[in-house]
C-alpha cells in the first residue's frame, strides 16, 4: 500500500480573500502532486467550515480535514450538521479530528451518535436525499489506553497527541497496538 502524505496548513479567516486564494493553490498543487490530504488548522478562530465546502469543491480527490474548533465553538449539533452537508459536496473526502482531553465524553458521544446513519435528520417530504453520501472520518486524539478505547467505541480512527503533549511512556508504545487492543477490548476484530 502506498503511503499517504498529509500537509496541514492555517486556515484563514473566511474574508481574508489573499490568504483564501493562496491556500485554493495550495490545496490544487497538493491534489496534483498526489498528496492524499489537506489539514484545515483552524486554532485561530478561522472560518474553517466555509474554507473546507470552498476547497472542496476546488479539487477533485484531495480529502480536507477540519480540527474541532467547530465544535469547541458551537457544540455537536452545528458540527454534525456541517459535516453533513460537506460530505454531500464531496462524498468520501470529509475528514475531523478531534482531541479527546479537550472534551468531555458525553460531548463525543453526542457528536458520534449525531454522526451515524441511523441519526440522519427526516426530508421534507417529497425531497430525496444523496444516495451513498458517505459520513466523515473521525479520528480520535488522545495520549491514554482510554482514549484509544474510546475511539474503538465510536468506531474512529486514533492517533496520539503531538509529542510533547501526552505521557513520554504513552508516546512510546506503538499507536497501532494499543488501537487493535482497544478494539479487542470493545468487542471488534482489528484489520
Amino acid at each position: 500500500m502506498p503511503h499517504e502524505t498529509s500537509l496541514v496548513a492555517k486556515c484563514p479567516a473566511a474574508d481574508a480573500l489573499p490568504e483564501l486564494q493562496a491556500l485554493t493553490r495550495l490545496a490544487l498543487s497538493a491534489e496534483r502532486l498526489g498528496h492524499h490530504r489537506l489539514w484545515l488548522d483552524d486554532a485561530q478562530g478561522g472560518a474553517s467550515d466555509i474554507v473546507a465546502a470552498r476547497l472542496l469543491l476546488e479539487t477533485r480527490r484531495l480529502r480536507i480535514g477540519l480540527g474541532d474548533g467547530l465544535l469547541r465553538q458551537h457544540g455537536a449539533a452545528k458540527l454534525a450538521a456541517v459535516l453533513r452537508l460537506l460530505s454531500a459536496l464531496a462524498p468520501g473526502r470529509v475528514d475531523l479530528a478531534v482531541t479527546a482531553a479537550d472534551h468531555a465524553e458525553a460531548v463525543l458521544a453526542d457528536l458520534a451518535r449525531l454522526l451515524s446513519r441511523a441519526s440522519q435528520p427526516a426530508l421534507p417530504h417529497g425531497a430525496t436525499a444523496r444516495a451513498n453520501v458517505a459520513a466523515p472520518q473521525v479520528f480520535l486524539r488522545g495520549d491514554t489506553p482510554e482514549a484509544a478505547a474510546l475511539a474503538a467505541r465510536f468506531g474512529w480512527g486514533f492517533g496520539p497527541d503531538l509529542p510533547g503533549q501526552g505521557e513520554a511512556a504513552f508516546l512510546a508504545e506503538p499507536a497501532i497496538a494499543l488501537r487493535r487492543e482497544a478494539v479487542a477490548a470493545a468487542g471488534r476484530v482489528a484489520a
